[in-house]
């Protein structure tokens, strides 16, 4: 019987440094992938670096995120998965901006497993020029498919598909937001030309059956749809949903 048990403890190989790293190995590309599969079909989070949703949003504020609302966009697949709703006047969204360069397959496939594995640290998406670039940005939905969309002084006039009258964005949406058109007197200077670039003015524009017009709530800043026109659905990544930091100003947005 001793021999026997001597026998059966040493064919055991289970506390052995290889198994140690096997198992230590597989643990972690499963929580990786799991990480994977949370962020790109379910919630995840997102910091703002910039003061384009100035005051709903600030700088070095994080907000979650919720791809399921509207149904993940899976870009390696080309094929959206079924969402609870669609996107609406007033959203807050997360989206790829239009003017960002087109990434090979293998810039797809690794990305995500280096977001993990860096803790969001490196980023393979660049520019022309070699320098990294945000893959997402946060706007607000003024407009949808079917819209008539036009601005004056910064404040977006919006009329929907089917009536003859424009109202203000605030109007339509009932979305009480702030914007920039409360300081418009100080804003424009006397003799301000409508007509120069970036003048708080636009043009009637209608959207087509696919395309939807984001802002922000900054209107001095101009990363939106102005700059570079509307935007197709499936460039809608997800909807912002609440901020959890600071924890203070913790809340639903």
């Amino acid at each position: 019987m001793l021999g026997s048990y001597e026998q059966y403890r040493t064919k055991g190989d289970g506390y052995s440094l290889s198994g140690i790293l096997k198992t230590g190995v597989k643990m972690l590309l499963v929580i990786c992938l799991l990480y994977i599969f949370i962020t790109s079909f379910l919630v995840n989070t997102y910091g703002i670096h910039s003061a384009a949703m100035n005051p709903a949003l600030a700088d070095g504020e994080v907000v979650l995120t919720a791809p399921l609302v509207y149904g993940a966009y899976n870009r390696l697949l080309g094929f959206r998965f079924p969402g609870f709703t669609m996107p609406q006047r007033g959203d807050i969204v997360v989206i790829e901006p239009p003017y960002l360069p087109r990434q090979s397959f293998f810039s797809e496939l690794i990305n995500p497993f280096l977001k993990f594995f860096s803790f969001q640290q490196i980023r393979v998406v660049r520019d022309p020029a070699g320098n990294v670039m945000n893959e997402h940005i946060v706007k607000r939905i003024v407009g949808i498919p079917g819209d008539a969309i036009k601005i004056e002084r910064f404040v977006v006039y919006i009329k929907p598909k089917g009536t003859s009258e424009f109202k203000t964005e605030r109007q339509i949406t009932g979305e009480m937001y702030k914007i920039y058109d409360e300081f418009a007197d100080h804003i424009f200077p006397k003799g301000w030309d409508s007509g120069l670039p970036f003048s708080g003015y636009m043009q009637e524009i209608i959207l087509g059956e696919d395309e939807y017009f984001v802002i922000g709530d900054n209107r001095l800043l101009f990363s939106d749809s102005r700059f570079f026109g509307p935007i197709k659905y499936d460039a809608i990544v997800s909807k912002v949903i609440l901020r959890y930091w600071p924890f203070e100003k913790f809340g639903g947005l």
